[in-house]
């Protein structure tokens, strides 16, 4: 397990609280009844025979047991045992989880571990109790077996009420002939949880439940069920590898597009250069290149006139005055003539 504890399980602000004032430690040893059989002296039991059973003097309550603990900020940490049970001593300074699995730990637990951190199994002891099995459909992994149950109005609401403090039901279940009925949770680690939390607990006061693991449901409606949610993941692992396969050809085709696209720009490079390159403009005018339309006209800055066409050149020589009509001139030269006559002749008479 790894990430914030935040995502992993429903933190309550406040130091849990010490359920009991002393655990319980392991049974004591006792080689005269343990002769010829193997005896855990942890649990007090003798294997391979039925022990009676009684019905547990702790509960645990979430509204006031839940709270902080030294495990709280370790995301290697799992839920305590002992807190589900209602036994736990040391509160606060425990090391394991004081709260209810949530977030990411419910729906990412590893296959082979339960929310307590115990190792779980390919199939299911004979009585259905211990871990729980990985090898069974993911429904049955969650559903609980509550044996017990007395014959009482409103059991459903009961069952609902007491079982619904420990995670999310998805359904509630009694046998038409009374006595037992099935428990489903949403998550695989809530009803890892309320198996312990439940155990040889009551509903009424005067009975005690025998909650195991449910084995696998033969009503024929959830066997449909089933099959129909097997068909819908099968479909969609299909749906997703048809989608990787036509994400990958896509891409495919848009390198390919892209490697000729570049191609072609490589190839028209100079081109492009050569029908950019604006051709002379005549004397006296200026080449330039339209905008939008990408045409080449030419414009005159002396006089600002622009045309499509290419114009001719603009001489730089000074232009002539208008022409003298000739009959004036002559006149002009005829008169200077007699005058120049008359003043010579004047001369010549006073000389004589």
């Amino acid at each position: 397990m790894s990430g914030q504890r935040g995502d992993k399980v429903a933190v309550v602000d406040r130091p849990a609280r010490r359920q009991v004032q002393k655990n319980k430690g392991p049974a004591r040893f006792d080689a005269k009844k343990a002769a010829g059989t193997s005896y855990n002296i942890w649990y007090g039991k003798e294997e391979g025979r039925p022990q009676p059973r009684e019905k547990s003097a702790t509960r645990c309550v979430i509204d006031s047991d839940a709270g902080r603990t030294q495990g709280t900020a370790d995301p290697q940490a799992w839920i305590c045992f002992k807190f589900a049970q209602g036994k736990c001593a040391i509160g606060d300074q425990c090391r394991n989880i004081h709260c209810l699995p949530a977030g990411v730990f419910a729906k990412e637990l590893p296959t082979g571990k339960d929310c307590f951190g115990r190792d779980r199994f390919a199939t299911d002891r004979e009585d259905r109790g211990g871990v729980g099995a990985f090898e069974k459909d993911p429904e049955s992994q969650r559903t609980l077996y509550v044996g017990g149950l007395p014959a009482r109005r409103g059991l459903e609401k009961a069952l609902r009420m007491q079982f619904g403090e420990w995670g999310k039901l998805d359904r509630v279940h009694i046998k038409r002939d009374g006595g037992a009925g099935f428990v489903q949770y949403a998550h695989r680690a809530s009803a890892e949880f309320a198996k312990i939390a439940m155990a040889e607990q009551s509903l009424f006061g005067d009975d005690m439940l025998n909650v195991r693991w449910a084995d696998s449901d033969p009503n024929p409606r959830a066997a449909k069920r089933k099959r129909a949610a097997t068909i819908a993941i099968v479909a969609d692992s299909i749906i997703l590898r048809e989608d990787a396969e036509m994400a990958a050809s896509i891409e495919e085709d848009a390198r390919q597009a892209q490697e000729i696209q570049d191609e072609a720009t490589e190839a028209s490079a100079p081109r492009a250069a050569q029908v950019l390159e604006l051709p002379s403009a005549p004397a006296g005018w200026e080449s330039r290149r339209d905008p939008t339309s990408g045409c080449v006209y030419y414009f005159n800055p002396t006089s600002g006139v622009s045309t499509w066409v290419r114009p001719k050149p603009v001489t730089t020589s000074v232009p002539l005055s208008p022409p003298v009509a000739a009959s004036a001139l002559g006149g002009l030269l005829v008169g200077y003539s007699d005058s120049d006559s008359d003043s010579d002749d004047n001369d010549k008479s006073n000389v004589t």
